[in-house]
């Protein structure tokens, strides 16, 4: 199931530090590393979001701990047959809860530089782009498309980047808003 928050600044100050407060110690710990308040509120409503899709998906009302894979990875060890991937940008937070594997990207509207798009993307995918008649969102999808499977291996950026998204074997779905675009991937 895929969570988003997209109203990041409902929280008012004073409501965020208190639901930062009421956190368990050691996701608190994590959020306050965020020197600025955007990374606060996302840290804190992927957290949240992440607790609300355990409730609802799995009956799980306790707040849960995780871990940090060899990768990056973030784990339940108290619940390894759940699996979630959190991600934000600027305008939304996105948590990923299943039974499988799950990768989620979610990102703002952009156009990269000639450098990321000739580093990320495949010929094809480049004409793509350069011919769309939108090409940030042309360029977004494909972008949250090759991310949501990098976060799913949970291996980083080890593979090539051009070539990724050629005959996958993963499921891939995306929604696109007027404000982000957002992109599951699952095995």
């Amino acid at each position: 199931m895929i969570y988003i928050n997209d109203r990041l600044f409902d929280l008012d100050t004073s409501l965020l530090q208190r639901s930062i407060d009421a956190l368990p110690q050691w996701r608190r710990e994590v959020v306050l590393r965020f020197t600025q308040e955007l990374g606060r509120r996302q840290s804190l409503l992927a957290y949240q979001l992440l607790c609300d899709g355990l409730r609802q998906d799995f009956g799980i009302d306790a707040p849960p701990r995780f871990r940090m894979g060899a990768h990056g990875k973030p784990f339940l060890p108290d619940y390894p047959q759940i699996h979630f991937n959190l991600s934000h940008c600027r305008e939304a937070v996105a948590c990923a809860v299943d039974t499988e594997p799950v990768g989620i990207d979610i990102e703002t509207y952009r156009l990269p530089s000639d450098r990321v798009l000739r580093y990320a993307m495949n010929e094809d995918e480049q004409r793509r782009i350069r011919e769309s008649v939108n090409p940030r969102r042309t360029f977004t999808i494909l972008w949250t498309q090759k991310e949501a499977l990098v976060k799913l291996s949970g291996e980083g950026i080890t593979h090539a980047l051009p070539g990724l998204l050629l005959n996958t074997p993963h499921r891939l779905q995306t929604l696109v808003t007027e404000r982000y675009v957002c992109t599951l991937a699952r095995e």
